[in-house]
């Protein structure tokens, strides 16, 4: 009897000769002369041991005795690793087993589960909507844990096991499989580190006895090697233009978390998986973990065998609803982390993967790779729409919540929010205004500042020198709001203006803010909210921002980023937080980091300091998103950033030291820097400056001619976009009769945050009237 028969009790159906495939399990102990010998001709999958340990397989023919020939046999063995660490009797698992209308493989599974050399602490059935009371008598039988969970659907399964366990270590198996042995106590020995928040096992086929099951294992199967790999953050970004592939992490038959990772990110979207979409629940998952910043490890001591479908009606139905989940999982991940890869995918990279796999099949008349190709494209097409219509879940996230940095480190129930502030309980907020010729910008400024919703700051402005009447409007505020403060001294850059505020700060947090940006009034409230809720290990919450023009309305909304948790690698491709008026950081954390560079002013290079403190912090802490654009970026001709060269040494002189730290990245890096010429090069046409556009289009050049053809070449588009996109839209709106004042990003007020109560009663009354009228609604 095979290992697989030891385990499951049961003996395999044997299908014809000429479909099948024998697997045999040889232990590198022994000899392959000891293999029985068989039917000449025959292909034999051989799965090699080291004694719980598995270490490779390969397809080999029986030569004309019926024996296996050693030739070459043995280069499909990895080498021998070290072998696990204790396992801690202190750490419990739960073994999760979902199932449905399937009493013979529930009986099966669970019978493999109770040959365990460590048992589970706990086994826990959960009957997905069966028909019938089968799956309790058998866990019954076995004397297991049980539930029922009536709404159809794996990932509803899953969730309501995750909920009932009560292990340290929650591990789930399907029902169709039989594990090893040596299941849990090697799933348990992989959490051997602390980032580590799950672990995937190798899925081995039970089977290979119908051709379908041979198709499915050789062209579909679950099996990720022999090697143990680890998958951190930085795995979500080396695919470069392309979606990381996170399917490839493992399998869902075959996967096992820390019970605290459902409580900081949720549970399964029950959208996916088996019983709705058809599949792509684990993937999504994983790729939550890696987007918070942990690791899963794939982990291929951990065996479990698999019984693939029998039938070729059975592997077709399952290979469609792999499809439609898989670009419904895409579809999924674009809307939560607005991740365009995952539309590229789904519009770019499969359609012109099928297209070349039809041309093929047409020209030479396919291959068994392309027996299924049409019900793959009907899969993926279904994925479209099933998407669409299924916007929403309620499980994806902790209840209340809506995004990763909502997700509880701790936080006691019923804490403030920013609706509901305690303001006895709120830590000091120290915000850093450095200032510098800005009388024309400042007052709305400290304006924005001033309404916020958090009351509990301190607003320090620090003057740079000034030599119009910035001072005076700064000393005029400060007597409407005795929590601002002027700080005089002579011009040194805004790194040291920064720096001063924040030595002469009090407040554990600090939230700079230049003088030209807005915030919106709910910025600091919620970015505190979230700072709390991350704990000590965050020392960085940044928001969306929008771009503004000099008077304040809205030109753009294209900041969108989701990147959080450790996002050191995500930092080598640029700017994640965009601008150096949208974070809020601790105090302890931008010590830690150096501050500002204040000399980079002296080498001509001002610009990027705050790129320069956001790379350091990334180094020590964790960063969170709030997803709101709740700063303004204005963008004028004599800010900063439009001396364009002197961004442009200020970026190089910041990205090559970090470059020489990590040359490991050095790729990102470059990319980073290409990206960034292209954004400096279209910003000096569009200031009409031909000597500036020049020099960046030479470096452009020098650094990759393919994307600095392909910049020139698109550069009129680009132009005429940015001028007829906003005319389009103001011509669409005034055909549909619809408002066309520009979008401000924040309400006319008057210091401190008045407003004039009688224009908005005659706002409101004015869109009552335009809704009983024209049964237009307006938003007030």
């Amino acid at each position: 009897m095979t290992v697989v028969e030891k385990i499951a009790g049961l003996s395999p159906k044997k299908g014809p000769a000429d479909e099948r495939i024998d697997i045999i399990h040889f232990d590198l102990a022994g000899s392959l002369a000891d293999i029985p010998p068989g039917i000449p001709g025959t292909e034999v999958m051989i799965i090699f041991w080291r004694g719980d340990i598995p270490a490779g397989h390969a397809y080999v023919l029986r030569n004309r005795t019926g024996g296996i020939s050693s030739i070459g046999l043995m280069s499909q063995v990895v080498p021998a690793r070290d072998g696990p660490p204790p396992v801690s009797v202190k750490t419990t698992v739960s073994a999760v087993v979902c199932t449905r209308d399937r009493p013979g493989a529930l009986w099966r599974c669970l019978q493999s589960l109770s040959q365990q050399n460590r048992p589970p602490d706990q086994i826990l059935v959960v009957d997905n909507a069966s028909q019938g009371d089968a799956a309790e008598d058998i866990a019954r039988v076995f004397g297991v844990d049980y539930a029922r969970e009536d709404r159809a659907g794996l990932d509803y399964a899953r969730n309501l096991g995750a909920r009932e366990a009560s292990g340290d270590i929650v591990a789930f198996v399907d029902d169709d499989v039989a594990v090893h042995p040596a299941w849990t106590e090697q799933t348990i020995a992989a959490f051997d580190q602390r980032a580590v928040m799950g672990v995937t096992g190798l899925v081995l086929p039970a089977e290979l006895e119908t051709h379908p099951q041979v198709v499915f294992e050789t062209q579909w199967g679950f099996g990720r090697g022999y090697q143990r790999v680890d998958y951190g953050p930085d795995f979500l970004i080396a695919s470069g233009e392309h979606i990381a592939p996170t399917w490839r992490i493992g399998a869902g038959a075959n996967m096992a978390f820390r019970r605290e990772v459902f409580d900081r990110i949720g549970y399964f979207d029950e959208r996916l998986d088996a019983g709705a979409a058809g599949c792509g629940g684990d993937s999504e998952f994983w790729y939550r973990i890696l987007a918070r910043g942990w690791c899963c490890r794939y982990e291929p001591s951990a065996v479990v065998f698999h019984y693939h479908r029998r039938s070729e009606r059975e592997l077709a139905r399952q290979i469609r609803a792999y499809m439609r989940g898989h670009v419904a999982t895409l579809l999924v991940q674009n809307r939560r982390y607005h991740d365009r890869r995952n539309l590229r995918r789904v519009f770019a990279t499969l359609p012109a993967w099928y297209a070349k796999k039809l041309l093929h099949k047409i020209r030479k008349g396919g291959s068994e790779m392309d027996a299924f190709i049409w019900q793959e494209i009907a899969g993926a097409l279904a994925g479209i729409p099933y998407s669409l219509f299924r916007p929403h879940s309620r499980e994806a996230f902790p209840r209340g919540q809506t995004s990763l940095a909502d997700s509880s480190f701790g936080t006691e129930a019923g804490a403030p929010t920013e609706h509901e502030p305690d303001a006895g309980n709120e830590e000091l907020v120290s915000v850093i205004v450095p200032v510098f010729n800005a009388a024309g910008t400042i007052a709305e400024t400290l304006r924005s500042v001033c309404n916020q919703t958090y009351r509990n700051l301190e607003i320090l402005v620090v003057d740079d020198g000034s030599t119009d009447a910035t001072r005076d409007i700064v000393r005029e505020a400060a007597r409407v709001d005795s929590r601002i403060r002027l700080i005089e001294k002579t011009n040194g850059g805004v790194a040291s203006a920064r720096n001063l505020g924040i030595h002469e700060s009090r407040g554990d947090f600090i939230a700079p803010v230049d003088a030209d940006d807005l915030w919106r009034p709910t910025k600091i409230a919620k970015q505190m909210k979230v700072m709390r809720k991350m704990g000590e290990t965050c020392g960085l919450v940044y928001t969306w921002y929008a771009q503004i023009d000099h008077a304040g309305r809205i030109v753009s909304r294209k900041h969108k980023p989701l990147d959080e948790g450790h996002v050191l690698i995500r930092m080598c491709r640029g700017n994640v937080v965009g601008n150096g008026s949208g974070a809020l950081m601790r105090k302890r954390a931008m010590l830690e980091a150096g501050l500002y560079d204040p000399t980079l002013r002296s080498r001509n290079a001002q610009g990027c300091e705050d790129l320069k403190l956001y790379f350091a912090i990334a180094e020590r802490y964790l960063f969170a998103v709030v997803k709101e654009h709740l700063t303004g970026y204005r963008r004028i001709d004599w800010n900063m950033s439009s001396d364009v060269l002197q961004m442009e040494r200020s970026n190089t002189l910041v990205t090559t030291e970090f470059q020489e730290r990590y040359p490991q990245y050095g790729e990102l890096f470059r990319v980073a820097r290409t990206n960034f010429l292209k954004w400096l090069f279209v910003r000096a046409v569009r200031l009409r400056r031909p000597f500036e556009s020049w020099v960046l289009a030479r470096k452009i050049l020098a650094l990759d001619p393919t994307f600095a053809i392909k910049t020139l070449l698109m550069l009129p588009v680009t132009l005429a976009r940015g001028w007829a996109v906003p005319r389009a839209k103001w011509l669409v709106k005034w055909i549909l009769r619809w408002n066309t004042d520009p979008v401000l990003f924040l309400r006319p007020a008057t210091l401190p945050g008045t407003f004039d109560g009688k224009k908005m009663r005659s706002r409101r009354f004015a869109a009552g009237l335009l809704t009983r009228i024209r049964g237009i609604r307006v938003i007030t």
